[in-house]
């Protein structure tokens, strides 16, 4: 019984983690998660840029970095699963149910699962580094603006394909 509560309790930070980036998002702030892991973030990025100046294979290429962030946040879902996990083996529940106990992790610790993804990954220096805002020449067209209206992203997606 403890280890459900345990996992319920946990469940229920994680969703007010995820609520509160939804409500900062909108008033254009930042989330308590990226602020409190902030001093995370820049010793991750200080290392990365050190291994990425010694290591000439990085960063590394889309392909690779797509499959290896999505193997960290399987695991950091796997990670926020384990109260739930062991809740599901003491209770002799089907195992199936262990499933959907690491899926309702996962789902629900979202960003916590891709923001530890994305600062292992900045630490072992398989991201690119941050522009650094020094003016060069890549961003001189800018986007074009969408057309206003409810549609306003409707010529976006090629619905004919």
């Amino acid at each position: 019984m403890v280890l459900w509560v345990l996992f319920a309790a946990e469940l229920a930070a994680l969703l007010v983690l995820a609520v509160q980036r939804g409500v900062a998002e909108r008033e254009g702030s930042r989330s308590w998660l990226v602020g409190a892991l902030e001093p995370a973030i820049e010793r991750a990025a200080h290392v990365g840029e050190e291994r990425q100046a010694t290591h000439p294979g990085l960063p590394l290429d889309e392909d690779r970095l797509q499959r290896r962030i999505s193997h960290l946040v399987s695991a950091c879902g796997l990670l926020l699963a384990v109260p739930g996990l062991l809740a599901v083996a003491q209770t002799g529940l089907p195992w199936e149910t262990m499933l959907l106990a690491f899926a309702v992790a996962t789902l629900a610790g979202i960003d916590v699962a891709v923001l530890g993804a994305v600062i292992v990954a900045t630490w072992r220096g398989w991201m690119p580094l941050p522009d650094d805002g020094g003016g060069g020449d890549d961003d001189a067209e800018p986007d074009p603006a969408p057309p206003p209206g409810p549609w306003a992203r409707a010529h976006v997606f090629d619905l004919l394909r």
